[in-house]
């Protein structure tokens, strides 16, 4: 067993010297937590680690008290990880399901990613050149990079994974520009665009419905829906190793990958893969998750409800941290159904809505757990927009203006169909609540129809059986928010889209992409919100911070945008 130990060793500062003979009696008054950065011997390539250190303040003066702490990880074991969904598909290049791209962050890797700063940088590849009029970039390849079948990744697995992807990925509309993608030779890659975009890099960095790189032979010529699992072979630090859809999904180590030099940051660095194995289990009720979290059975359980933080930050033996920035939970509408066809009647539902009430539901009742924000994008990231109109429209909760509007469009007491699911908790409280509102105050003929997670999924393709469902965005209004055109863009083919499309808001996303710094795409983002309130693709609920729940004994763990990588990560 690998092993990798280094010592930290905390200078002692003092303002009053402490006799070795006479025993000094010191009352502690208030501890505060500090983070330093400490770079660790690298024996094992083992990334730079974040150690939190405490500082002790005393009455009348403040002593740091010299401490050795020792840091172990150790390879081995397994990371058992509840999920409160199971994935409809491990093809990941194909969907914008988020329990299928958790799942894929594992096996799968792209040419450039996100780092912990949502800064782009290299992965799969050296780094990249950009012609002067900026049509051209060339991406040499990291030499002796492997796929999980023992084979090398040249130039010609990620010409054949483009390929595909822009037959059957879900961003399709976000590459509108790119022209021509080539093998200049076999470690360099050449993308030709037919105009000077500063959002492509994003666009292949971006981390679901992913630009991920895939064995040629395995790939080339195949539709979404044709990928077995053995041909789910990626570069990733885990490989597949067992597929039991709709219970658990097994990987393990993979023992020829080379991680990149320096510390894991977001989706990019060194990714070290301590644990022998990881599992995702599905575990649909959160109360048999938590419960086997506690017992040890499981190593993290996600989507715990707010409910419950206060009694799990008290449970010896667990670890809980609220993650930020992490999810915008929407009502998703059909564009072709009556009435939420009609762009009144979706207007009237904005209307009407408190937001604050469907929040509590969801968070049952913890305010901590979720904000207000009537932009589309999170406030953490660089393209968060402060807008008036916005403002004026966002959580109004002005019942004449909705009444009129159904008044003029007509309404006549039709039924509204709202569809859900009880896998994921937010889903269900969402829609039942919203409904009942809109039952209430607005006297709408609401049918609430509860199925599981895949069966919802399935509904989104039918035109004319429901009006409203829900679904919550996370990446997109964080990183680029050019992947909003997986749902928005009249070229997408995700069934998240509802049957939406508007020129005008393809015309925002055409805008915001040839955009060739980041004041010319931040305009085009503007229009963009702008053409959202004005055509309600869908309607924002708020921003919510979900907990994130492990052992305590899990160590190196990374609560960053998902809390479920498990490289870095090791048990004590």
């Amino acid at each position: 067993m690998k092993m990798l130990r280094y010592l930290l060793l905390l200078a002692m500062v003092s303002t009053m010297v402490l006799s070795a003979c006479e025993p000094q009696t010191i009352e502690v008054t208030r501890v505060v937590e500090v983070e330093k950065t400490v770079e660790v011997p690298q024996l094992v390539e083992k990334p730079v680690e974040v150690t939190r250190v405490v500082q002790v303040q005393t009455t009348p003066e403040v002593v740091e008290v010299t401490r050795i702490i020792e840091v172990d990880p150790r390879f081995g074991g397994s990371y058992k990880i509840a999920t409160s969904a199971a994935a409809p598909t491990l093809d990941t290049m194909t969907t914008m399901a988020g329990e299928s791209c958790y799942a894929g962050q594992y096996m799968f890797e792209t040419l450039v990613a996100y780092d912990g700063n949502y800064r782009v940088v290299p992965m799969l590849v050296e780094g990249w050149e950009i012609s002067d009029d900026g049509l051209t970039y060339t991406f040499p390849l990291r030499h002796g990079v492997l796929f999980h079948n023992g084979k090398e990744m040249t130039a010609e697995d990620v010409v054949a994974s483009v390929t595909r992807y822009m037959d059957v990925g879900p961003r399709k509309g976000q590459f509108g520009l790119l022209q021509s993608w080539e093998a200049v030779d076999d470690y360099t890659v050449k993308f030709t665009l037919s105009a000077p975009s500063g959002s492509f890099l994003d666009a292949l960095a971006y981390p679901v419905g992913d630009v991920v790189i895939m064995p040629k032979e395995v790939i080339e010529g195949k539709k979404a829906g044709d990928l077995k699992d053995e041909d789910l072979i990626g570069t990733g630090p885990y490989m597949l190793a067992e597929n039991k859809p709709g219970e658990l999904i097994r990987w393990v180590r993979f023992d020829g990958y080379k991680p990149l030099a320096g510390p894991p940051s977001g989706l990019a660095g060194g990714k070290i893969a301590f644990f022998d194995e990881v599992q995702r289990i599905f575990v649909p009720e959160s109360g048999a998750r938590l419960a086997g979290l506690e017992t040890g059975d499981y190593d993290m359980a996600e989507g715990a409800p707010a409910s419950e933080f206060g009694r799990l930050k008290n449970t010896p033996g667990l670890a809980v941290e609220v993650n930020p920035a992490a999810w915008a939970y929407m009502l998703l509408i059909n564009h072709e159904a009556y009435p939420s066809s009609d762009v009144r009647f979706r207007q009237a539902v904005l209307a009407a809505l408190d937001m604050d009430e469907v929040a509590l539901a969801i968070t049952n009742g913890v305010r901590e757990f979720y904000r207000l924000n009537s932009s589309v994008f999170m406030p953490e990231g660089p393209w968060y927009i402060q807008d008036e109109t916005a403002e004026s429209l966002y959580n109004a909760k002005d019942l004449d203006r909705a009444k009129a509007l159904l008044d003029e469009m007509g309404y006549n007491g039709e039924e509204v169909v709202f569809v859900t699911n009880r896998d994921y908790d937010y889903m269900f409280k969402l829609i039942v609540n919203t409904a009942d509102q809109l039952q209430k105050k607005l006297g709408i003929n609401t049918k609430v129809e509860v199925l599981d997670w895949p069966g919802q999924r399935a509904r989104w393709e039918e035109k004319e059986t429901w009006n409203f469902s829900t679904t919550g965005y996370y990446s997109q209004v964080i990183f680029n928010p050019g992947a909003l055109s997986s749902f928005w863009h009249c070229a997408s083919a995700s069934s998240e889209r509802g049957f939406y499309c508007s020129e005008a808001m393809d015309a925002a996303f055409d805008q915001a992409s040839k955009g060739l710094n980041y004041e010319e795409q931040y305009a085009g983002f503007q229009e963009m919100q702008r053409v959202y309130y004005e055509e309600l693709p869908n309607i924002k609920i708020a921003d919510f911070f979900p907990m994130a729940v492990y052992r305590g004994d899990i160590k190196g763990l990374d609560i960053w945008y998902r809390a479920n990588r498990p490289w870095g990560a090791w048990r004590e």
